[in-house]
């Protein structure tokens, strides 16, 4: 008859628990780094997909999934919007520098 798996070796059972938490890790750093991407690639796109679900929530067609989604692409504008400000004061900061040579 087939084991039961309360009954797994303690080892079995360690690796089976490491093994869990190494899938959350992993799908935590996968979901960090495609928010990376998504924000350096083109903060255009992402402007346009949420202009496109703020326009469905406008028209009353707005699912739950939509919202979900709509809160994700908010919070990554926001974090485009920090990139590119930072990215300005260090542009700025560079030639700053530069002139004073």
């Amino acid at each position: 008859m087939g084991k039961n798996k309360k009954e797994l070796n303690p080892s079995d059972a360690f690796r089976r628990a490491q093994k869990e938490k190494d899938k959350k890790r992993n799908k935590k750093d996968r979901t960090i780094v495609r928010e990376q991407v998504m924000v350096k690639s083109n903060p255009a796109q992402i402007k346009e997909q949420l202009a496109k679900l703020e326009q469905q929530e406008k028209q009353g067609k707005m699912t739950a999934e939509g919202k979900k989604k709509k809160q994700h692409l908010e919070v990554l504008w926001q974090q485009v919007q920090r990139t590119i400000e930072a990215e300005k004061r260090a542009r700025a900061a560079n030639l700053g520098g530069l002139n004073d040579i």
